[in-house]
């Protein structure tokens, strides 16, 4: 995805530009979660079509961080080093950690659409 570039409002949407502090507060109330991922990753433009289906089909606001194009620098906070990584935040706090392609974990991840 291209830098800026947002699909379905709020639901999938690059995260780019101010500091990591700046993000983090972004997501200082309620619970987001967070896909960081590479254009070069294979397992990552693997689950794209099935992560985008998931997060459209939720109530928890989801977005992507391509690592190569994040100038917030999230992933150096969050310490990512395996991709696709997928973090769940609630009020702005790393509460939970799932490592590769495992779409079936991430789904116990999201609300229900309400």
């Amino acid at each position: 995805m291209a830098g800026g570039e947002e699909k379905s409002g709020d639901c999938y949407a690059y995260l780019g530009g101010g500091s990591s502090e700046a993000v983090r507060q972004g997501f200082a109330k309620g619970q987001a979660l967070l896909k960081f991922s590479a254009e070069w990753c294979g397992p990552c433009r693997e689950i794209y079509p099935r992560f985008i289906d998931m997060a459209q089909g939720s109530s928890t606001p989801c977005y992507h961080v391509d690592i190569e194009n994040d100038p917030s620098e999230l992933s150096k906070a969050f310490k990512i080093t395996k991709l696709p990584t997928f973090l769940l935040l609630r009020e702005g706090v790393e509460v939970l950690r799932v490592e590769g392609a495992c779409l079936d974990k991430v789904a116990t991840l999201l609300d229900p659409p309400s």
